[in-house]
């Protein structure tokens, strides 16, 4: 754990065509100062490549806990951010980032903020295991248009006002999103209540096929009966199914064959 660290923010900087490679970290809980106003988040970082490296090269980031441009194969794990005052900047930046693994990542959000994760002309990122807290107006902002493949896995995205927002240069199939836990409600599911009604969808553009049904039955704590829109149960399942965005409209909740029987 590392206290007291000022509100410039974290740095992994390598330069174009010369990437930082293979990094990872691990249980890593950081004590910053904060305080970053809203313009510092689009500040644009210019490279230095004669300039000795050290922390205070770049002065303030548009991040408050890691900027990371030009790094392939990076791994972050059990990753904890604390602020003494509310931040307005990102919580974590990715410009020009490769094969990174994102997992576990704990961070505040103040009002107003921009978005909690930056993904710029990034590719093959793995988000997974998030919490974002209450208030997250914005989880995640895809920007560039080399940004691609950025998957959010079993995330607990239930909090979020706004999952995720593609800049228009950014094509719509950049983002995949699996099995995360999106109500719009303001709060999650108890695991004691039953489940409300209205429409339920899950992963509703999980390849392979989906089943319509009408009904879920049950509690979130499992097992839940879903019935099929032409009558008749098409199987119980594991609370997994709760891993479901409400909807507001009418139709009937949808959920991926590839679900049945097995969760």
């Amino acid at each position: 754990m590392a206290t007291d660290c000022s509100s410039i923010g974290c740095s992994i900087t390598g330069l174009p065509g010369h990437a930082i490679e293979n990094v990872t970290l691990s249980n890593i809980h950081l004590g910053l100062d904060g305080g970053g106003v809203g313009e510092d988040a689009s500040r644009q970082i210019p490279e230095k490549p004669g300039s000795y490296p050290e922390s205070t090269m770049f002065g303030r980031l548009p991040a408050y806990g890691f900027f990371c441009r030009h790094v392939k194969g990076l791994r972050f794990h059990n990753l904890q951010i604390e602020t003494s005052d509310a931040d307005h900047r990102h919580a974590i930046v990715f410009d020009d980032v490769d094969e990174t693994v994102l997992d576990d990542l704990d961070a505040p959000f103040a009002s107003g903020a921009a978005g909690m994760i930056r993904c710029t002309n990034s590719r093959n990122i793995f988000i997974r295991n998030c919490q974002p807290p209450d208030g997250t107006e914005l989880f995640l902002d895809l920007q560039g248009p080399q940004t691609d493949n950025i998957l959010l896995m079993s995330n607990d995205l239930s909090r979020v006002e706004e999952v995720a927002h593609l800049a228009p240069e950014v094509p719509k199939s950049a983002l995949v999103l699996q099995a995360n836990l999106s109500i719009s409600s303001d709060k999650a599911i108890p695991s004691k209540s039953p489940v409300p009604t209205g429409t339920f969808v899950l992963d509703a553009d999980f390849p392979g096929g989906n089943i319509i049904v009408d009904r879920i039955e049950g509690d979130s704590s499992g097992p839940i009966n879903a019935t099929h829109s032409r009558g008749g149960s098409i199987g119980t399942f594991g609370s997994a199914v709760l891993a479901a965005v409400r909807s507001n409209s009418s139709s009937p909740a949808i959920i991926p064959s590839e679900l049945r029987g097995r969760l």
